[in-house]
Parts: C-alpha cells; structure tokens; sequence
C-alpha cells in the first residue's frame, strides 16, 4: 500500500534520506545503500517515487461553493 508524506521533499541521494541509515542501509528496502550514499546518487531499486501535487483542486473549490 502507498504512504505519502506531506511536505517531503524528494531526496537526490540517499545521503540526506531519513529512510537511509547513516549510509548504510535503506529501511523501506531492506538494502544496501553504503556505495550510492558514497557515490551521492539515488540507486535504482530506489523505492521512493516523487508525486506532484497541483496547488489546488478545482473541482474541490466549486463542491464546497468556492469560486476558482
């Protein structure tokens, strides 16, 4: 089942990753990240996946009587 997170930012690197265990290993996928921390680059079983999210949704703004 997805989690999201408000106001995440997508992390580029597993270095500044709070799922990251200080470089050593990723929580959510039970892996090795001790070469990609070093590398600062994210890997590709990477499990994060980044979500835009529009400012706002119109059509919630006209069901509850707001003008857009």
């Amino acid at each position: 089942m997805p989690i999201l997170i408000k106001d995440m930012e997508m992390p580029g690197n597993c270095a500044p990753c709070p799922f990251s265990t200080l470089g050593m290993d990723c929580i959510i996928a039970k892996q090795s990240v001790h070469m990609a921390w070093l590398e600062r680059r994210r890997p590709d079983w990477c499990p994060l996946i980044e979500v835009k999210r529009p400012k706002y949704d119109a059509q919630l703004l006209r069901d509850c009587g707001m003008e857009e």
